[in-house]
């Protein structure tokens, strides 16, 4: 009933017992899980975080320069100390070294836990000769 209480506020209409059943019956909280509430809404479960969220197609911005401090792309802000580089979305075939071990972009993604519906957009700052430098693992 709470959940029931909660996507009825948010969505401000009535959502049928075999959706919210549905949701009940999926949520495991590892990974990441989306859940339709009819045209304007979804529902999404990325981990322990669950948010009811408007429908609708964002541009996706591919990249731009990176400016020290504070930086926001693609709707994600986060901290940086770099300078003189570029901020992009990844591109198939992507690595990163961390910790001295290189690994495809996209694990890294999962291994860090971001949500699997921001990696399209998530931003990876690179150098002039296109090597990845940082990824931020989390947003503000």
């Amino acid at each position: 009933m709470y959940l029931y209480a909660q996507i009825k506020k948010v969505v401000k209409k009535n959502i049928g017992k075999k959706i919210i059943n549905n949701i009940i019956n999926n949520l495991d909280f590892n990974g990441s899980k989306k859940f339709d509430l009819g045209e304007k809404y979804d529902f999404h479960q990325i981990y322990e975080i669950i948010e009811i969220k408007k429908k609708g197609i964002k541009k996706i911005i591919t990249n731009k320069e990176c400016v020290m401090g504070s930086n926001e792309f693609n709707d994600i802000k986060f901290n940086n100390d770099i300078v003189n580089a570029i901020i992009r979305i990844r591109k198939p075939g992507d690595i990163i070294v961390s910790n001295g071990i290189k690994k495809k972009v996209s694990r890294y993604m999962i291994d860090v836990k971001i949500p699997k519906d921001l990696r399209k957009g998530w931003p990876i700052i690179v150098n002039s000769n296109d090597d990845i430098i940082y990824i931020p693992k989390e947003s503000l």
